[in-house]
């Protein structure tokens, strides 16, 4: 009885001492295309004045502004010598893929928006810049993909989209690897939405097929290969989030999530003068979401990740549960 007692009090204290040591997530990084860009690739004509592929904000700023964190600015507002501080954290480039491509000469993949030393074209644009590790504390987020398939899929040496796929979603995982490498403790990583059911094939029921077939095998390669990385790290927590679920769920109910039209294009909508409310339209474009949904991914992220000092707790807990265990184990011999 004193044995379990003392476990007991060894595990509350823990407890105890978790939850006062977190802090709240310090700041927010973001890699990834088009999805999270808001402003590195401007696009006067098509997209609105600040950059987003998108009528208004992008998820990410909404998840930043429900955490109550700094919302990040384009890291192409970067000056020489400036710190993480200065809050020019986010790193997505519209049109970025993986890793090493056909856009990488203009466009940094997100491997180069890590590590971009290896991005030829001007100065370093990776995180890998400031020549510091992040914060314990910080959260990174990273959603790309689908440009692998776009700038190459159709392309594709014997249409092997399922392969395509497979190598995109390894390109990611390296990805995170080098993010947990420079000291990343917080990662959020979204899976795919089926691309083959955006406006950008509702015509094409064979491109469309091979969309779905990429956005599957990319995923179920990442969902995977993410079980060894989480094996392998057991101090980070990765979320994984599904836009694959949450986009079917909304095709298939979309007053549920309070849309009308979840296969128009907003953009071309308002050029014919539509009378559906902007924020009743799923799509901006042929493939991007409008603010409105874009709200809806950040409410799912938002809800899928825990706050910091939960974790900490959990994972105090559970390390001195193994080790009374184990010291159990041992007094039994």
């Amino acid at each position: 009885m004193k044995r379990k007692n003392g476990i007991i009090a060894l595990l509350a204290s823990a407890a105890v001492c978790a939850a006062a040591d977190a802090a709240d997530y310090s700041r927010m990084y973001v890699f990834g295309d088009s999805l999270s860009d808001v402003g590195n690739v401007h696009n006067t004509q098509q997209y609105n004045d600040g950059g987003r592929w998108s009528n208004g904000k992008v998820w990410n700023e909404y998840l930043a502004e429900r955490l109550g964190m700094e919302v990040p600015s384009n890291s192409k507002n970067y000056t020489a010598g400036e710190t993480p501080e200065a809050g020019n954290t986010n790193f997505a480039y519209g049109g970025a893929m993986t890793s090493h491509g056909t856009t990488e000469a203009v466009i940094p993949s997100v491997h180069q928006q890590i590590n971009g030393r290896n991005f030829g074209q001007q100065e370093n644009v990776g995180f890998d810049r400031y020549g510091v590790d992040f914060a314990e504390n910080d959260l990174i987020l990273l959603w790309g993909g689908a440009n692998n398939f776009f700038f190459s899929g159709q392309t594709l040496i014997l249409e092997d989209f399922e392969g395509a796929g497979n190598r995109a979603a390894r390109n990611m995982v390296d990805n995170i690897g080098m993010l947990i490498e420079n000291g990343a403790k917080n990662i959020v990583v979204i899976n795919l939405p089926d691309i083959g059911k955006t406006p950008a094939y509702l015509y094409d029921e064979e491109g469309a097929a091979n969309a779905t077939l990429f956005a599957k095998s990319f995923n179920d390669r990442l969902a995977a290969d993410m079980d060894g990385v989480k094996s392998d790290n057991p101090d980070v927590l990765i979320t994984e989030v599904d836009a694959y679920g949450l986009f079917n769920a909304i095709m298939k109910d979309p007053l549920a999530y309070g849309f009308w039209d979840t296969t128009d294009q907003l953009i071309f909508a308002l050029s014919i003068g539509t009378t559906v409310p902007s924020d009743k339209y799923l799509f901006y474009d042929d493939v991007h979401p409008t603010t409105a949904g874009h709200k809806v991914i950040a409410d799912a992220v938002y809800s899928a990740i825990p706050e910091p000092s939960a974790y900490a707790a959990a994972f105090g807990i559970a390390s001195l549960l193994l080790a009374a265990l184990r010291a159990r184990g041992r007094g039994r011999r």
